[in-house]
């Protein structure tokens, strides 16, 4: 099962692999350690989840297994389940790249969950020259910032927008540094930093976070009629971009233009490819002891990567992927980025849909009937199945339907395109009212020292 296990389809080899998960020592814990793979890209994480945690011990292995239980947990929105798995989990048996991307996984569970004291110490884990490094310099940023701590997170901030990384997580870093200056009243010093010329895509919003600050600095020195100006025009450019948000999926022409820009990015083909590679080495690993092991950020599972990763690989240039031909991802319109990275509606809308659509002519009745079965999970038709009906699944060709069910993930994903656009909109006009009340107090402050210097003279 682990020769050619990359270049296979997921409900192929997982069929194959269910028919013989009753195994027991080691191979049918490779078995189910490929087959939990194999089921969790098929978007059935709780099920991978179990597969993953059924495989024991304490070698590197079982190391393996457990971030694959992490990957399976966040998917799954099981974040305390996460937490609880790290504080019994077999740390010392990871490999160093799978040790970081855990310790961030962990991380964000704690910081999402309200605790952030351990999301800070379980990012400041993540090592130095990791991948994952960067990453969690801006989740313990975040935390700090979450906890009050402004100084801290400042710290953090710098270091991150000082670093060597990515141009577009460098402008990630300069827009929550300006943000925290901000925050802090230091209004010069925000927008000196917020006027680094940023192309990426935050640079909008760092435009927008500048304007903001122009306009606060203004009050404090007095220029009222310059802060009014760009807060009115801070105001505007948000209130624009609602309108276009809603515009982008406001006809069935743009909800399909969305869909086929959408359907051509997510997942990046070049993390669905590495993730099966990365099960595979690991499972050979187990199942000889032989052959080189190693992992980068390009070979791990694409469930909740950090934006600005994604961001990177789904408009990198297909030429720039080894093995990967094909369409350029890089072509996502303006459009279709207000969807990009998808949310959780929207990302499972499109991996129904892909599941629904038509497999390649040799799949097995036992394949097509594990895609519509896992389909009609992602879209709330049925539960999710759990190993042993997966088993059941994949004895025989069972009598599952999936008349229709293109169609149903098609209307499910255009309402899933409209409730975000609806969503996003909502936050950018809640964004232009909190500026024009910004603006509004900090006017109102200004007169009230002006009037006690009046006084006090």
């Amino acid at each position: 099962m682990v020769e050619g296990y990359a270049d296979r389809e997921p409900a192929i080899s997982a069929v194959d692999g269910l028919q013989g998960i009753a195994r027991r020592g080691r191979e049918g814990e490779v078995t189910r350690f490929l087959v939990a793979n194999d089921v969790d890209e098929l978007g059935l994480p709780d099920a991978a989840a179990t597969l993953f945690r059924s495989i024991p011990g304490h070698d590197r292995f079982a190391g393996a297994a457990f971030l694959g239980t992490l990957r399976a947990l966040e998917a799954a929105g099981r974040r305390r389940s996460m937490l609880e798995a790290a504080r019994s989990a077999p740390w010392e048996t990871l490999e160093d790249e799978d040790f970081a991307e855990a310790a961030y996984r962990v991380a964000r569970a704690a910081l999402v969950e309200g605790r952030t004291a351990d999301a800070r110490s379980w990012a400041e884990s993540v090592p130095d020259g990791s991948e994952f490094h960067p990453y969690a310099r801006m989740l313990a940023m975040q935390a700090a910032s979450a906890a009050g701590r402004d100084e801290l997170a400042l710290e953090a901030a710098r270091a991150l927008f000082g670093s060597r990384g990515s141009t577009v997580l460098r402008e990630r870093a300069a827009l929550s540094l300006g943000e925290l200056l901000i925050d802090a009243g230091r209004y010069a010093e925000a927008e000196r930093l917020l006027a680094w010329p940023a192309i990426g895509p935050f640079a909008p919003a760092a435009g927008r976070a500048g304007g903001v600050a122009i306009s606060l600095a203004a009050i404090e020195d007095g220029r009222l009629d310059t802060a009014d100006e760009s807060a009115a025009a801070v105001e505007h450019s948000l209130r624009d971009l609602a309108a276009e948000v809603e515009a982008s999926v406001g006809t069935p022409d743009a909800r399909a233009a969305r869909t086929a820009a959408l359907r051509r990015v997510w997942p990046p083909r070049a993390l669905v490819r590495s993730r099966r590679q990365w099960a595979a080495r690991h499972a050979a690993r187990a199942a000889a002891e032989t052959g080189s092991w190693f992992t980068t950020l390009t070979r791990v599972l694409w469930h909740s990567l950090p934006p600005v990763a994604l961001w990177n690989l789904a408009t990198a240039p297909a030429a720039a992927r080894p093995g990967d031909a094909g369409t350029n991802d890089a072509a996502l319109g303006r459009g279709d980025r207000f969807f990009f990275a998808p949310d959780p509606a929207v990302a499972r809308a499109l991996a129904a849909l892909a599941l629904a659509g038509q497999g390649p002519a040799s799949e097995p009745c036992e394949a097509r009937a594990l895609r519509a079965t896992a389909a009609a999970s992602l879209l709330g038709e049925r539960p999710p199945p759990d190993p042993p009906e997966l088993a059941r699944l994949a004895s025989g060709c069972a009598r599952t339907s999936s008349a229709g069910l293109a169609s149903r993930a098609r209307a499910a994903l255009d309402h899933a395109l409209e409730e975000s656009a609806r969503r996003s909109a909502r936050r950018l006009r809640e964004q232009a009212y909190r500026v024009v009340r910004a603006v509004a107090e900090a006017r109102v402050r200004a007169g009230e020292r002006g009037a006690v210097g009046a006084g006090l003279r």
